[in-house]
This record gives structure tokens, C-alpha cells and sequence, in this order.
């Protein structure tokens, strides 16, 4: 059930040869990591899509260098551009006419962000999009999260509510949109989600979240941060997973899950992945590349 972790040892023969759910995967970087900057245009092929998170407390206006930087390795920066952050409406004009102007940027990935109290006039990602700023600099595609293991302080039924409404704005707006999960450890949440979105009609892909190779404590403190704390806590809770736990540090099983109900039920597709590296961006890809071809 819980797949992020996979054992160090031969694959078994039922498994697929190849793990398809990683064509075309994404990664993420924030605006102060610079070994992950420079590890991404050493380690990624052209076009490969890297997005950039906002450090707290920094002007999201940090964002415009490393994307400038990111697309002159060819690469094709997504910059987060979290609604609460954002302080007003100057600024969020401002920052989509450097982002567009100086980095070439035509998509991003828009969270509503999960600090009480916005900086500014926008609540929510839907209000930023209904602003118009994304529209008026030319942005053409729009990440919306979605999270597997739900939210803590947002019911079901909001969510369900507030997805059809980011999706139907976008194209009113001409925009088009996918769908990004928050990092999760549980294959059955993931297909979960999968299903929830196709059976509200959404067609568009869903990234899957999940964490690269690397060290299990830093795991461990980024995921109870994080708020993925229900896979985690059953994780740690029994003995068998937790030894598992100490001893796992890739997500392939987790994939083959996924990738196994996909092929069996192509309806949930497409899906593909989603990269959090915790500073480990060449890792996550010299891994990504040798699954995928496996």
C-alpha cells in the first residue's frame, strides 16, 4: 500500500520493464537553491519543465532571475506564483511582465498558499486567476493542486468545488490547466485522487507528487511539515513498514502502483510524476532516467 520506499534488490518478473508514468517528469527547485539550479541545466535534457518555488518571507520578484537562468540552459522554467504571497495587484502585474518579458514564461504554477493571513488582496488561487494578470502577460497553461490525503482545513467538498471553478476560469480565459498533487506515500490515495478527478469530468493530467532519492530524515521532517502526515503516521506506526522505512529511499514501487492501475484502467490517465528533490535534483534525475528506460 505504501510504495515510496523500494527495496534495494532485483526487480520482480511480474513488474513492468519500463516505468512509462515517468515520461515527461518535472522537477522542482526553490529561488535559494543554487546547487539544484546548476545541477538541473547539468543533468536535464533540454525542455525538460523545472519548477521554482518562492522561499517564504522573500518578494516573489526572486523568482524572475532563476527562471531567466533556467531558460538560458533550456530548460522551461514554472515559476510558483502563490496567491496569499503576492502583496498586491501591482506587483502581481509587475511580476507576470518579468516573468513572461525576461524569462519567456508561459505557464506557472499557482497555489493559494497556506499562510493565514494573505500579504495582499488575493485569498486564493481563483481570485489571482480571476484577476486577469494571467491572461494579460499571455500565460498559456496553469498547474492547480490537488492533494491526495486531502487538506486540513479545507473540506472535500471545497476542494471538489474550488477545482471545477479554477478549471472552468482558465477556459473562459483561454488558458489551459493541469493538475499537480501534494507529495504523498500512499499508491491507494493516488489512484484515489485519480479517480475523484475523472469521475468530475476533469480530463487534463495529473502530476503526482512524490519525494526523489534521499536521505530518510530529511524525508521524515519534510513530510510531517508538509501536512502528508496520515501515510506517514501508519508508515511509522507499524513495525514492519517502519523497517522498511529505514531501509527504502526511491519511489519506484510507489510508481508501479500507480502504473499498474493506469494500464489496467487507461481512463485515470494521463498521469506522470512530479519530483520534490530536497536538494537533490541530479540524483532524483540520473534515477528518474534509468527507471524510465529500464
Amino acid at each position: 500500500m505504501f510504495g515510496l520506499f523500494k527495496r534495494k534488490q532485483a526487480a520482480k518478473p511480474s513488474q513492468p520493464k519500463r516505468l512509462a508514468i515517468l515520461d515527461g517528469y518535472t522537477v522542482e527547485v526553490t529561488t535559494r537553491d543554487k546547487k539544484s539550479v546548476d545541477a538541473a541545466k547539468e543533468s536535464l535534457k533540454p525542455g525538460t519543465e523545472v519548477f521554482v518555488a518562492q522561499i517564504p518571507g522573500e518578494t516573489p520578484l526572486k523568482l524572475v532571475d532563476v527562471c531567466v537562468s533556467l531558460r538560458q540552459a533550456d530548460l522551461i522554467p514554472v515559476p510558483h506564483i502563490v496567491a496569499r504571497n503576492i502583496e498586491s495587484a501591482a506587483l502581481a502585474d509587475e511580476l507576470l511582465s518579468r516573468l513572461v518579458g525576461e524569462a519567456g514564461v508561459d505557464r506557472c504554477f499557482t497555489p493559494g498558499g497556506d499562510v493565514d493571513t494573505p500579504a495582499g488582496p488575493y485569498a486564493s488561487a481563483f481570485e489571482l486567476l480571476q484577476s486577469g494578470v494571467y491572461a494579460k502577460h499571455g500565460v498559456k497553461k496553469l498547474g492547480f493542486t490537488c492533494y491526495p490525503e486531502g487538506h486540513p482545513k479545507i473540506s472535500e467538498e471545497a476542494l471538489a468545488e474550488a477545482r471545477q471553478s479554477k478549471a472552468k476560469l482558465a477556459r473562459e480565459q483561454g488558458i489551459d490547466h493541469w493538475f499537480i498533487s501534494q507529495m504523498c506515500f500512499d499508491a491507494d490515495a493516488v489512484i484515489s485522487l485519480a479517480e475523484t478527478l475523472r469521475a468530475e469530468g476533469v480530463t487534463v493530467p495529473l502530476r503526482i507528487g512524490v519525494a526523489g532519492p534521499t536521505d530518510r530524515k530529511k524525508l521524515i521532517r519534510y513530510a510531517m511539515v508538509c501536512g502528508v502526515g496520515a501515510s506517514m503516521k501508519v508508515l511509522t506506526s507499524n513495525p514492519e513498514t517502519m523497517g522498511q522505512l529505514m531501509t527504502h529511499d526511491t519511489p519506484e514501487d510507489l510508481l508501479r502502483t500507480v502504473q499498474a492501475a493506469v494500464d489496467a484502467k487507461p481512463s485515470l490517465g494521463p498521469v506522470t510524476t512530479h519530483f520534490f528533490t530536497f536538494g537533490d535534483l541530479a540524483g532524483a534525475a540520473k534515477w528518474a532516467e534509468e527507471a524510465k528506460g529500464a
